[in-house]
């Protein structure tokens, strides 16, 4: 039977899909790397970039099992401000997951638990928002093999 609900008939609850700001740990779910175009009303339309789309999982306490997500930009043709914000943060990351080899997606995928700094933008426009402010090693945080179910849903 197709789809056919009246909207009117349908109660709705407001909830929040914010966490408080605090610090959080986390396991890093998935990575996607992607190639974009600056919009028409960012500081330089047309430019292109390419970023890591990370999305974290909570681990522990009331939050767990929710998700934040950070855009990490790690190459910018117009802002090398805005790649070295993000290659900074990748390096964060990567030093408190505990990981080895080459900074790459996959290595990232296999970072250890870490502790994520996480705050709430406010926007009118838009909505208010979570934010990852901050990475940092985990303390007290369980071998990766341990720490990481044995498989993860994609996207």
């Amino acid at each position: 039977m197709p789809l056919n609900l009246n909207p009117n008939e349908i109660e709705t609850k407001e909830i929040s899909n914010l966490i408080p700001a605090g610090k959080y740990t986390a396991l890093v779910h998935s990575i996607r790397d992607e190639d974009r175009v600056s919009g028409e009303n960012a500081k330089t339309p047309g430019a292109k970039y390419e970023q890591l789309s990370i999305r974290f999982e909570l681990t522990g306490g009331d939050y767990s099992g929710r998700q934040l997500f950070h855009n990490c930009i790690y190459d910018h043709e117009a802002s090398p401000v805005a790649a070295q914000i993000g290659q900074e943060f990748l390096k964060r990351l990567y030093v408190a997951g505990k990981c080895e080899g080459q900074l790459t997606v996959e290595s990232l995928e296999a970072a250890a638990p870490v502790l994520l700094s996480v705050g709430v933008q406010k926007s009118e426009q838009y909505g208010d928002k979570n934010v990852v402010k901050f990475v940092a090693p985990a303390k007290d945080a369980p071998d990766v093999a341990t720490a990481r179910p044995s498989s993860q849903p994609e996207w």
